[in-house]
């Protein structure tokens, strides 16, 4: 990711894929001294490199001790000084490594990037929503309890009592890989339970490939996801009515308030993600608008230890 910091008050800014400096309060980087124009200058990814352009601002704008023309753009390189108006306002470019997607709160503050394809909002520990990448390449907001959305560049959204801008340039696409990608459906999930059911082993085998998930606390929700869809199927309901528990009824067999039950299905899906399922956060399928969700494997095999 690109990064520049103030050579005088060391602050650091992260520049969005198209970035505007200047006095204005809607500029993405606002420097309220009186030298520096409401646009001073506009920073943009341009797919390959970082290109900085002054916007016909009063006091100019500098590379390297070089004045700017208006409107006229100069690549930059790492470590490459810029001055906007005046000297006092020295920052030097840090890091010219291409732009994440991220979200950035927009009351201010420091914003969060994707780790990988899967955020939780407002955090991993608190994921009362969750931004993934669909099966068809466009990003997912889903929240618990109301409906999914398709997030764009640019796209606000409320989540945890914070307004978020969701920032990913529009040219980035999934990486690819010289196989084909593993996919939820065909995974076989494979219980191991001790009698007293303290301890829950998993496996996960797609093919001859096989996945020792250990045994871990959020196993013991996907076990008990597993049983209910198991009991629908010997019931002779359809696939695709197999499994479905509302929220509010799993918590409470569960023993667990309904913010655990988040946390647990974000790292389920993270650990589902880690091994490489492009469609990872589908091992948890959901209905927010009737708050129901299952599990989405019908491959499915509990076992004692």
């Amino acid at each position: 990711m690109a990064l520049l910091r103030n050579k005088r008050s060391g602050v650091v800014w992260v520049p969005e894929p198209d970035a505007v400096v200047g006095r204005s309060p809607r500029c993405a980087l606002r420097l309220d001294e009186g030298y520096v124009s409401a646009r001073q200058a506009g920073l943009r990814w341009t797919g390959e490199v970082w290109e900085l352009r002054d916007l016909g601002s009063r006091n100019g704008t500098r590379v390297d001790g070089q004045q700017l023309q208006p409107g006229v753009g100069r690549a930059l390189r790492k470590g490459a000084n810029i001055w906007f108006g005046n000297e006092q306002q020295e920052w030097v470019f840090e890091d010219d490594a291409a732009p994440r997607p991220m979200i950035a709160p927009l009351a201010g503050g420091e914003p969060t990037f994707l780790e990988g394809e899967l955020l939780g909002v407002p955090s991993a520990d608190d994921p009362q929503a969750t931004i993934y990448r669909g099966s068809d390449g466009r990003w997912i907001l889903e929240r618990a309890d109301a409906s999914s959305m398709t997030l764009d560049n640019g796209s606000v959204f409320e989540t945890g009592g914070l307004h978020w801008r969701f920032v990913c340039p529009d040219f980035i696409a999934s990486t690819t890989t010289a196989h084909q990608p593993l996919q939820v459906h065909e995974l076989r999930l494979e219980f191991g339970v001790s009698r007293d059911e303290e301890h829950v082993e998993l496996v996960a085998t797609v093919g001859d490939r096989r996945f020792d998930l250990g045994s871990r606390g959020h196993n013991y929700l996907l076990l008990t996801l597993a049983r209910r869809r198991l009991e629908d199927a010997r019931a002779g309901l359809p696939d695709t009515s197999c499994g479905w528990v509302y929220q509010d009824d799993l918590g409470r067999d569960l023993a667990i308030a309904v913010v655990q039950l988040n946390v647990d299905v974000f790292r389920i899906r993270k650990q589902m993600a880690g091994l490489g399922l492009a469609d990872a956060p589908n091992i948890i399928e959901r209905r927010p608008r009737v708050k129901q969700l299952r599990i989405g494997v019908g491959g499915l095999e509990i076992r004692s230890l």
